[in-house]
């Protein structure tokens, strides 16, 4: 992505002049076109005619520099001498100079504050592209002046921001100097395609869609875990009557109580004499049943929906849904310029997510208890934790991730064709991935996405955060129930080898 900008050399000639001419209008005038590398060179000739003692004409040759930096504003010229620098160095700082910044609403790289009550546009965004670009702003003392290519929102509007309908030919008219969240999408959209000008790859890029399957939930009249607690006990009750009876043995061990014992995979030998002994085994008896019901709880809600929503992972999957899914207008343009069916179709079906508002907006009518919105186009990352948050059949729906994406790509900064800025803004960020400080902005950013996705998806009440456990109950919950499991089948095969000791006495007594 390097690139070696064009300087330009321009020789003056003039005659007999006095003065020096001015070129700040035309430097001006060659920096609105994103020209930056210009020296001119001035030779003056002056012409002089000397009559005593003899007449003679002489030539005096006036060798001067015009130089203009745009980001401080200096117009200099200086008398040429050998070794003097033909070009300057203008980009190692941009001495406090505004750059106009475009933004669109993306998580996790760029997200609005909604409670944000101050003045300063940038305390109101945060995400990995606010902390990149705030960098490379420190590294390059300049200024940011953000402007936003989106439809007007309602949380920006008081910064009196400037809104572009369309980034492209807003970098290429050079209304604005950089872009900060661009997405360049390989394979379907090649790079080359962009008349701009990237940046270094800051971050790998896929682009998935996230969609709602209405499930069955037998218990949705009822509380079912209370229920499952009575299965479980009817079970337990069931079985101990059966095996008391059907069961012998002199010394009575299999009595109802020993056999909470055995379910618990304690040893049929062996009987509580103390009171305490006792406690902790009606105790770790109640611990058993409620694990048990978690068990069989997971086992039932996954045996659901694997039964009534059909497993999506690609693209034709979710065609033969019939789910229509709400996808960005950009995406649909690059996405459409592509020979391919399967996108066309997807495209044929699809309504503009624009028009749904925001991407929050789309998310939280996804994980509203309607049936406006079926499926998001949605970055990877946030993609696969709102599945993972919405993977469980609580409300008679979950949310699907489609693991084959729209389109793969890079996120990048996007300049206009020639801009100066492109290859300074790559040597920052090829030393920061090489410090692995891009690396450690994403983790945080994914953090801080994580952390306020309670807000973000406008989650209030308790009854909703309980539901959003934690994966480590589920393994915890798996895992006591396999213990259990386990410990049923030691206690069948105990048994079953002291009836079989018993018969062996009794048919081979010299064994």
């Amino acid at each position: 992505m390097f690139t070696v900008r064009s300087k330009c050399l321009i020789f003056v000639m003039t005659n007999n002049r006095k003065s020096l001419i001015d070129l700040l209008i035309f430097f001006k005038h060659s920096w609105a076109f994103m020209y930056l590398d210009i020296t001119v060179i001035e030779i003056v000739q002056r012409y002089q005619t000397i009559t005593l003692p003899i007449t003679s004409n002489t030539v005096t040759i006036d060798v001067s520099l015009h130089q203009y930096n745009p980001f401080d504003g200096n117009y200099k010229v200086e008398k040429f001498s050998p070794g003097i620098n033909l070009f300057d160095y203008k980009l190692k700082q941009l001495y406090g100079s505004t750059l106009r910044v475009s933004i669109l609403e993306e998580p996790p790289d760029i997200m609005i504050h909604p409670n944000y009550t101050g003045d300063k546009i940038l305390d109101a965004l945060y995400g990995y592209e606010v902390s990149l670009a705030t960098i490379l702003a420190e590294a390059l003392n300049f200024s940011f002046k953000i402007v936003v290519v989106a439809d007007s929102d309602l949380l920006l509007e008081r910064f009196n921001v400037t809104y572009y309908k369309n980034e492209m030919n807003a970098l290429k008219k050079n209304l604005i100097d950089f872009s900060m969240d661009q997405k360049t999408l390989t394979g379907r959209r090649p790079l080359q395609e962009y008349e701009l000008e990237m940046s270094d790859f800051i971050n790998p890029e896929s682009y998935h869609i996230l969609v709602k399957q209405y499930t069955t939930n037998a218990f949705n009249m009822f509380d079912h875990s209370a229920i499952l607690i009575v299965v479980v006990l009817i079970f337990l009750m069931t079985l101990f009557s059966i095996l008391t009876h059907l069961v012998y043995d002199a010394d009575n061990v299999f009595t109802v109580f020993n056999m909470v014992r055995i379910m618990l995979g304690i040893s049929m030998t062996e009987r509580p004499h103390i009171s305490t002994q006792k406690i902790l085994l009606l105790f770790l008896t109640f611990l058993s049943i409620l694990f048990t019901t978690l068990f069989l709880e997971k086992l039932l809600d996954s045996y659901v929906v694997r039964e009534t929503a059909p497993e999506l992972q690609t693209l034709q999957d979710l065609l033969d849904s019939g789910i229509t899914p709400f996808l960005y207008k950009n995406s649909k343009e690059v996405m459409g310029s592509k020979n391919d069916s399967l996108l066309n179709q997807l495209i044929k079906v699809s309504r503009d997510l624009e028009s749904h508002g925001r991407l929050e907006d789309c998310l939280k009518s996804l994980t509203a208890e309607n049936n406006d919105v079926r499926g998001c186009e949605i970055k990877q990352f946030p993609g696969k934790l709102m599945a993972k948050r919405y993977s469980k059949n609580k409300r008679g729906w979950i949310l699907t991730f489609v693991e084959e994406p729209l389109g793969a790509g890079h996120n990048v900064m996007a300049f206009a064709r020639g801009s100066p800025l492109a290859s300074r803004f790559h040597q920052i960020i090829r030393r920061l991935q090489e410090a692995g400080v891009t690396s450690y902005l994403y983790r945080e950013a994914v953090k801080n996405f994580s952390e306020d996705t309670t807000n973000f998806l406008n989650y209030r009440s308790s009854k909703e955060s309980e539901q959003l456990s934690n994966l480590s109950s589920s393994k915890l919950a798996f895992s006591l129930g396999t213990s259990y499991a386990l410990s049923c089948l030691i206690m069948v095969i105990e048994m079953f080898w002291l009836k079989f000791k018993k018969i062996r006495h009794v048919f081979f007594p010299r064994f």
